[in-house]
């Protein structure tokens, strides 16, 4: 079995020694703060470029870490990575302004080419 540098086996060194105070807020700011910078950017995501947004969610990713450990740093690049691309993409915005355009008739294999995941 391998170890880490502390000579520990890699299943415990996800298993943090931070009290469990800091861990839960960690947990919170995973949780709760793709959600809220989604909130809050989404009446400027036309404004804003999908760099900058990732960067952001990012920025989250760093403050559960530095609160609660390696565990709420993955669960919040996780989720602000599910936010990012739901609300944020421009291939599911194209698709929302092709299927609103009356004028442009997309046939069934293009629409289902570009458009699958975004649904």
């Amino acid at each position: 079995m391998s170890a880490n540098l502390d000579g520990e086996p890699p299943a415990r060194a996800l298993v943090s020694r931070l009290p469990r105070s800091r861990q839960r807020a960690g947990f919170a700011v995973a949780v709760l703060g793709p959600v809220l910078l989604t909130v809050v950017l989404l009446p400027a995501r036309d404004a804003l470029g999908l760099d900058t947004v990732l960067l952001l969610f990012v920025l989250v990713s760093v403050i559960a870490s530095a609160l609660g450990g390696v565990l709420p740093a993955l669960a919040a690049s996780a989720i602000g990575l599910a936010f990012a691309n739901f609300a944020f993409s421009r291939l599911k915005r194209n698709c929302e302004q092709e299927r609103s355009n009356s004028n442009k008739r997309l046939n069934k294999m293009e629409h289902f080419v570009w458009c699958s995941g975004t649904t």
